[in-house]
């Protein structure tokens, strides 16, 4: 098991792992809905999930994507309750399902219920953080500081102290603008900057970073003082 940078140790994994039943999913299939009754927890054990929110008034937001060994659908812990995010598969990805009150028990029964609780704390302020710090800047640096959190979460564990330089984000540019609080246009306007500057090129569903040290020196340029 790679779990560098992971914020679960190696034993509530093998527990979690071993308990849980395996199960397969293809890219473009949703592992959790939300606002869905349901109470199961999945441990990804290989592939990349897009976790995505719709606001009340139809806004979506994508909120993390998730690799290898990470836990999805942890909120069970605190009991039943409706799903806040919808998770989809970007690539083929192979889980471990545990029921809501059978993942209650083995984190009663092996003393993870802190380990989880910490985890679930470190997400929920991971990327609300960021959000936070780039409300009141200009659009570039809004959408090349996203880009650079997106790319970073994209890349293998094993990869991160390697410095690599590429990053393939499974996002369209809605799914960006929604995120960074702009309008596909005004995101439309700074991918085109970055893509004549040659750090990233867009597909389909798909923002390819061919620079990402580029990207990380533009995401950390002061702002323009008022």
């Amino acid at each position: 098991m790679d779990l560098n940078g992971s914020t679960l140790p190696p034993e509530t994994w093998n527990v979690l792992v071993t308990a849980g039943a395996p199960g397969g999913y293809q890219p473009g299939d949703v592992l959790l809905h939300q606002g869905a009754e349901e109470d199961s927890v999945l441990v990804l054990l290989r592939g990349l999930v897009k976790v995505t929110h719709v606001d009340s008034e139809g806004h979506k937001v994508v909120l993390a994507l998730r690799r290898p060994y990470e836990l999805l659908g942890e909120l069970a812990l605190l009991g039943p309750r409706r799903r806040s995010a919808t998770v989809t598969a970007t690539e083929v990805c192979t889980v471990r399902k545990i029921s809501g009150p059978r993942f209650t028990e083995l984190c009663e029964q092996n003393g993870l219920t802190a380990a989880i609780c910490g985890h679930l704390a470190s997400r929920v302020l991971e990327g609300q953080d960021l959000r936070t710090s780039i409300l009141t800047l200009p659009s570039p640096l809004k959408v090349a500081r996203m880009l650079v959190w997106l790319a970073e979460s994209c890349l293998p564990r094993s990869s991160e102290r390697g410095a690599p330089n590429t990053a393939e984000i499974p996002l369209n540019q809605t799914e960006l603008g929604g995120t960074v609080g702009l309008s596909r246009s005004a995101v439309a306007k700074v991918l085109q900057r970055l893509r004549d500057e040659r750090v990233l090129d867009t597909e389909r569903n798909r923002i390819i970073i061919y620079d990402l040290a580029r990207l990380r020196r533009i995401a950390e340029a002061k702002a323009p003082s008022r």
